[in-house]
């Protein structure tokens, strides 16, 4: 076999590009989730994204949640030895128009990845007038992994 003198460069930038592709090619998998509370008015005050993983952490995590529903709505029943509690809070906005929805949760790389969107007014969209407190609250599968939350950017609301 005979090799010019470029061909050590290129099978180095190969296996170079190889092995990025590799990496950039790890298992993702998706999450099953379930939307325990997805409200405007959730009574935690300021941005918060939180991983529950025991009775007690919900517990004072729902009670601050519900503390301006009139509802009072009762803790989920949660079997944390099968799943956890995932929550994105976004804090006071202006309008009714604002959401939070927690689009998707991937294991990839040893995390997991919450990806979430606020939903805001588009334009000329005609909105409730007050203050709201958007919140998303699922349960997933229980995971001893470290969460990640991202997110994914706005969408409008039409």
């Amino acid at each position: 076999m005979r090799f010019h003198s470029g061909t050590p460069v290129v099978l180095l930038l190969s296996s170079m590009l190889l092995g990025c592709v590799a990496t950039s090619l790890e298992r993702v998998q998706e999450v099953p989730f379930a939307t325990l509370s997805q409200s405007l008015n959730s009574g935690i005050d300021r941005f918060a994204a939180e991983v529950v993983r025991d009775n007690a952490s919900l517990e004072r995590l729902w009670q601050e949640h519900v503390k301006n529903d009139g509802k009072k709505l009762p803790v989920p029943v949660i079997d944390f030895s099968h799943d956890m509690v995932i929550a994105v809070f976004l804090g006071p906005r202006s309008n009714g128009c604002y959401q939070v929805q927690i689009e998707r949760v991937i294991h990839a790389g040893g995390v997991l990845k919450v990806e979430y969107r606020e939903i805001a007014p588009f334009g000329n969209a005609i909105c409730t007038y007050g203050m709201t407190w958007p919140s998303h609250i699922v349960r997933v599968p229980a995971r001893d992994r470290e969460v990640e939350f991202v997110r994914i950017g706005y969408r409008s609301s039409e």
